[in-house]
């Protein structure tokens, strides 16, 4: 007797979407190493070493972030990210999601699961945590203590959350922040622009010395010189030589304490007269 077995048919045009969706998911490409990842740790090591894995008082990076037992530092943040805003006015806001928009998708390869969170909660993220490891790193430099956690205690716990596997950020991140934070330069540099036209060095082109200062440090920030092989490289290495001599070092020496105004350069002057006129007046006072 036979027996009629009905087989579903493959859905093989649902089944290659679903395929295709997960391939185009996998970070990096072919044959190209990956970045070295931020791992999670096996849920096995976690139940025998949560302290090791779970952070106490703030979450860095997705893994732990948004968690209740973690919110109060949250809200922290942002007062961090205030402050390290302030740090220099001339930079919005706009230009730090700008970067760190750019930074996105590289920053997503860099752990070793797929996050499940919006760009805009992403980058957000990114934001408030990288600046909140600036500013309290800075804050702790500074012996600022006071202003860098809601309470001093706790200084030491975020010390040690930051150290935890799971609780980290790329460096690049942090490095892009601090970057955008050096920007903001042009005020202190419109003066060294001034100096350049008016020595003939350069034309400034654009609008007024703030722009091409900012077009200068923008430059100085995406370009780096290969010392040892450039144009001026033959010049460079006269130059140190130059400075090096010893004769060349007290001669600047005098010529930045004794001769860098006219008046200390008449004191000069007149020490050297009086010091010739009572060598020759003992001189004649010996001969008598």
């Amino acid at each position: 007797m036979a027996i009629d077995v009905h087989v579903d048919p493959v859905d093989v045009e649902g089944l290659h979407n679903f395929m295709k969706k997960k391939l185009d998911e996998v970070p990096g490409e072919p044959f190209k190493a990956r970045p070295v990842p931020i791992f999670r740790l096996p849920a096995w090591f976690h139940e025998i070493n949560k302290e090791y894995c779970e952070p106490k008082i703030i979450s860095i990076g997705p893994y732990h972030w948004g968690k209740d037992s973690l919110r109060a530092m949250e809200e922290y943040k942002w007062s961090t990210l205030r402050d390290f805003l302030a740090r220099n006015e001339n930079v919005g806001i706009e230009m730090y999601l700008r970067e760190m928009r750019l930074l996105e998708a590289q920053v997503r390869t860099c752990y070793s699961e797929t996050v499940n969170k919006g760009s805009n909660e992403f980058v957000m993220m990114l934001l408030l945590d990288g600046c909140f490891i600036l500013e309290f790193f800075l804050k702790v430099r500074t012996q600022q203590l006071d202003g860098a956690l809601p309470a001093s205690w706790a200084v030491g716990g975020v010390m040690i959350d930051l150290y935890l596997l799971e609780n980290q950020m790329p460096f690049f991140v942090l490095h892009k922040l601090w970057t955008i934070q050096g920007w903001g330069c042009p005020n202190c540099k419109e003066k060294d622009v001034a100096r350049l036209e008016q020595s003939g060095i350069i034309s400034n082109l654009l609008q007024n010395d703030e722009q091409a200062a900012t077009f200068f440090c923008q430059f100085s920030e995406n370009f780096g010189l290969e010392y040892g092989n450039h144009h001026f490289d033959g010049l460079f290495k006269d130059v140190k030589r130059y400075s090096e001599l010893t004769w060349h070092k007290h001669r600047a020496r005098l010529v930045r304490d004794y001769f860098s105004s006219p008046w200390s350069f008449i004191s000069v002057v007149a020490a050297s007269i009086l010091l010739i006129l009572t060598f020759v007046m003992t001189y004649y006072s010996a001969a008598k």
